[in-house]
Formats: structure tokens, C-alpha cells, sequence
């Protein structure tokens, strides 16, 4: 039995990513790499105020298109770190947000 290189199985339909991927896939097969993630990432982490889609698309590198700034929100609220809200505020929330600790303390706790 002879034994195919990676080449050869990735044409017969053989992925390196499996099912249980959570990154969205685009036209191309591939979804946005993890400099492009972990950029989007610090820009909502370090903004001041929360920003919306349009505001921190500005804010990103010119070379950021809309729609694979839309795959990065998608995959990031997939995976809890951040929440957007119904008036497109987003919010990071993961557990390393000293803002979301600021409001959590301040806040009134109800039963």
C-alpha cells in the first residue's frame, strides 16, 4: 500500500480542519488567520468607549475589508469573548475586561 502525501489527499477532499472548527469559513474555504483575530481582538479590548461595527472597522488597518471584519465578529461572539448588542454596540466580555470588572463592581446586585 503506498502512502499519499498531504498534497495529494488535500485534492481528494481530505481538510486539515475538522469538523468541530469554529472559525467561519469564506468563499475561499479559509476563515480570517489569527494575527487578523488577535488585531481585531486589542483594538475592542484597548477602545475607550464601545465601539459598532462601522466605528471599529475605521479604526482597523485600511487593508481590512468589511466582510472579513464581519467573519472575525462572527467567530469572537462564537466563542464568547465578545457581545453585540441589538443597536450594534460591541462589547468585549470575556473574563479579562478590566471595564466589565469596573461595572460588575459598581453595579446593584438584584437577588
Amino acid at each position: 500500500m503506498k502512502l499519499m502525501d498531504m498534497t495529494s489527499a488535500t485534492t481528494r477532499g481530505i481538510s486539515r480542519s475538522g469538523p468541530h472548527s469554529k472559525m467561519p469559513k469564506t468563499h475561499m474555504g479559509q476563515g480570517p488567520r489569527l494575527g487578523t483575530v488577535q488585531m481585531v481582538s486589542a483594538v475592542i479590548k484597548e477602545a475607550k468607549e464601545y465601539p459598532s461595527r462601522y466605528q471599529l472597522w475605521r479604526n482597523l488597518p485600511k487593508g481590512m475589508g468589511y466582510k472579513r471584519l464581519e467573519e472575525v465578529l462572527d467567530y469572537l461572539e462564537s466563542t464568547n469573548q465578545i457581545m453585540i448588542d441589538k443597536d450594534g454596540t460591541i462589547i468585549w466580555i470575556l473574563a479579562d475586561n478590566p471595564k466589565l470588572k469596573k461595572l460588575l463592581e459598581e453595579s446593584t446586585q438584584l437577588r
